[in-house]
């Protein structure tokens, strides 16, 4: 049982830390990743460590042969080869042929397995529990492909520079359009998050940030049991969608500077679409465009709304001020109120 949850986390540390390697021309990479479309490990090729598939249609042929292990979440997985190490699988579909071969564990969670009489499993083969909805992103990818191998020829580079500058403008303009409609019917929470945003930067990011590098870690370590396992993944469901709430305050704010800027007044949710769209495409831009250290830009700007949003309790009460905080259980001293008037000594006339 402990080897079964093991490899369901192995499957989401791959999904978080896995990235495209390079390829070397007319070699295969030590490790592949495979974003939608559709990819073949012909007879003969030998892939010499591991394959990780997000979406898409993955064919291993007869006398092809995988070093390391392989890890599918969604799509589908079609094995005639040999696979050295283990299968992960968290929704999709698997097929081990006749001739298929698998040196170590086969671990499938909400994914359908298909295993013909011939197919060798060295290991052990666990199916876990089913999940009510299909994770095969195979015709929900756009420009989908292998992107782990280099373009051939000029133009094929020029087209992926040019799909993939669409797609990441079209993920832009779909967070623009969800924060138009988060605004139409959440303004007063955002109003509240947005001003945690600008009164209290610091804490609002040192709180989001610790709590993005520390609630990932503390959702894995809970699946290792099997019972809270449902609950990790509904935790990192959570997670991200508190932090798409708190990107949509940060760009409800920057919309309302920017309205401020030209002398208008915006709507709600005109001021938080454009900001969004602006917030996306920069910090989004440099995160892609900065070597090194880009990728933590948009993780710091996600961890700063993210703050905004725990502070006010997911914008449901204003956070207070530093000098005016309101401390539970103190009790507060009263309104100075202004000191009666002396009566008049004897003999002494009253003032008028």
């Amino acid at each position: 049982m402990r080897k079964k949850i093991g490899y369901a986390v192995l499957l989401l540390a791959l999904m978080v830390f896995a990235w495209p390697l390079p390829a070397q021309a007319g070699a295969l990479p030590d490790g592949k990743v495979i974003m939608g479309g559709s990819y073949t490990l012909a007879s003969g090729q030998v892939l010499n460590d591991d394959l990780v598939i997000f979406g898409g249609s993955v064919t291993i042929e007869d006398g092809a042969a995988v070093q390391g292990d392989v890890a599918l979440f969604g799509g589908t997985l079609d094995v005639s080869g040999s696979v050295r190490g283990d299968i992960a699988a968290f929704g999709g579909s698997i097929t081990l042929n006749d001739t298929a071969s698998v040196g170590g564990d086969l671990v499938t969670f909400g994914a359908q397995l298909s295993r013909a009489p011939g197919a060798f499993v060295g290991g052990q083969v666990v199916e876990g529990e089913s999940v009510p909805f299909d994770f095969d992103f195979s015709r929900s990818v756009p420009f989908g492909g292998d992107f782990s191998e280099r373009p051939t020829s000029p133009l094929e580079m020029a087209g992926r520079i040019v799909f993939g500058g669409l797609w990441f403008l079209f993920k832009v303009l779909a967070l623009s359009a969800l924060a138009v409609l988060a605004l139409m019917f959440l303004e007063g929470p955002m109003e509240r998050v947005s001003h945690t945003l600008v009164e209290q930067p610091a804490l609002s990011g040192g709180v989001g940030c610790l709590t993005l590098m520390v609630a990932p870690v503390l959702l894995l370590a809970i699946a290792f049991t099997i019972i809270l396992l449902p609950v990790s993944f509904l935790g990192i469901l959570a997670l991200m969608l508190l932090a798409l709430y708190g990107w949509i305050a940060l760009g409800y704010e920057l919309g309302r500077r920017v309205a401020q800027s030209f002398g208008q007044t915006w709507a709600a949710p005109l001021a938080a679409g454009v900001g969004t769209f602006l917030v996306s495409l920069v910090f989004g831009g440099m995160g892609k465009v900065i070597p090194c250290v880009g990728w933590a830009i948009p993780w710091v700007a996600a961890g700063l709304g993210l703050g905004a949003v725990i502070l006010t309790q997911l914008g449901t009460q204003d956070y207070p001020p530093s000098g005016g905080a309101v401390i539970p259980g103190v009790a507060q001293p009263p309104e100075s109120e202004s000191a009666p008037p002396a009566p008049p000594e004897e003999g002494e006339p009253p003032e008028a």
